[in-house]
């Protein structure tokens, strides 16, 4: 097996950094490279590219779970208000309310991210290109 070069060390710092950084100067800077750089890695490394984007989708399938979790778990709760016959009727009714936007809202289970769509319950992502 080769030995890692000073550049795949480099890439690999990068690649690590974009995931915690919410910029590309931030990035290059925690990585220890130069913006330009980190640029000339994303516009001509395809490979690094490749992998850039493959985090970043896997980032945001992990987001939309998280979000459908929680968008599940407040479900939840308004179900609780809506049938807890101790509330006022007026909050009793605004959880039904609320339960009927859910039910009417669609499509519930698919996300947006960066032009892919995410399908949280069957975890696959489609690219748009």
């Amino acid at each position: 097996m080769a030995k890692a070069t000073a550049k795949d060390m480099k890439r690999a710092a990068a690649l690590e950094a974009l995931q915690t950084e919410t910029t590309f100067t931030a990035a290059a800077e925690k990585a220890g490279i130069s913006r330009r750089t980190l640029y000339d890695y994303f516009y001509n490394d395809k490979e690094f590219a490749f992998e850039y984007r493959r985090q970043l989708r896997l980032r945001g399938l992990a987001l939309a779970e998280q979000a459908a979790r929680e968008r599940d778990a407040a479900v939840d709760v308004i179900r609780e208000i809506m049938q807890d016959g101790e509330q006022p009727a007026a909050i009793r009714l605004k959880a039904a309310e609320k339960m009927l936007e859910h039910a009417n809202s669609g499509n519930a289970t698919e996300f947006s991210f960066a032009g892919d769509a995410i399908d949280v319950h069957s975890g696959w992502a489609f690219t748009s290109g």
